[in-house]
């Protein structure tokens, strides 16, 4: 019995810490302390439309040093502290770096920029104003994507298949 509670005992404690909930044991009683963090969660394509689909990858910040494989639909999704701004991702031969942070919703002219910009129709600045870059960036998604039509501006449909494309 005492080794079935150590063990149940041991998977809580693990089943916490994947949780970002870390318990530290005082005396007999455990205090749980939850732990702020980032979830870094990206698709990575080669070009524009092909996943890197379980590719090896290290995600690297100061000493932090994170390694994993993508999933089946080249998505990297990884816990990083909520203190880091940026970090630097080595997949493949390649060397990405990354702004780490939240992503406008695909609602607004900002997520809008900010997931074109990801998947290399570079609309410049997020800055949420739909100028002559956002709107060729627009159409350039939009020529790519043949159930859209070529307008210029990202309707429902738009944002639709750019959240598709994008991943998140």
């Amino acid at each position: 019995m005492e080794n079935q509670a150590a063990l149940s005992k041991k998977n809580q404690e693990k089943r916490l810490a994947k949780n970002n909930r870390y318990a530290i044991k005082t005396g007999e009683m455990y205090h749980i302390a939850v732990v702020p963090c980032w979830v870094v969660r990206i698709r990575i394509l080669e070009g524009r439309k092909s996943p890197l689909k379980n590719e090896k990858y290290v995600l690297s910040y100061g000493s932090q040093r994170y390694e994993g494989t993508t999933d089946g639909n080249g998505i990297l999704e990884q816990e990083v502290s909520f203190e880091i701004d940026n970090a630097v991702l080595l997949i493949k031969d390649l060397i990405i770096p990354l702004e780490i942070g939240a992503l406008p919703s695909i609602n607004s002219i900002e997520g809008v920029q900010a997931r074109l910009n990801n998947l290399g129709y570079e609309c410049g600045k997020v800055d949420g104003k739909s100028g002559e870059n956002t709107r060729a960036a627009i159409r350039g998604f939009q020529r790519e994507n043949p159930s859209l039509h070529v307008t210029g501006s990202a309707g429902d449909e738009t944002q639709q298949e750019l959240f598709k494309a994008h991943g998140i």
